[in-house]
């Protein structure tokens, strides 16, 4: 677990094992997603091809919350799960 803060956003740990990402925030208010659901974990998962996977996901009926942006991290999407959690979707700039 690695201590993480981006832009204007709570300090939060963050881990990266095998291409899943488990990001764990405090919980200094409710969090709650634009579907009503709790938002205080968050998984996110790195991918091959952001564009291959988010193709797929919207075919599933995903719902995309934030479209594909380059961050320093890599080409990064968020998604809502079936039960409206956001998931984080990232090509990395290489494939660890």
């Amino acid at each position: 677990m690695v201590e993480e803060k981006h832009g204007k956003g709570p300090v939060h740990y963050s881990s990266s094992s095998n291409g899943i990402i488990i990001e764990i925030y405090p919980e200094m208010q409710k969090n709650v997603t634009e579907l009503g659901v709790e938002s205080t974990i968050r998984l996110g998962f790195i991918v091959e091809s952001l564009v291959a996977t988010l193709g797929s996901l919207e075919t599933l009926g995903a719902r995309v919350l934030r479209p594909p942006a380059m961050t320093q991290w890599g080409n990064v999407a968020v998604v809502f799960d079936p039960d409206g959690r956001e998931v984080e979707i990232k090509e990395p700039l290489q494939i660890p």
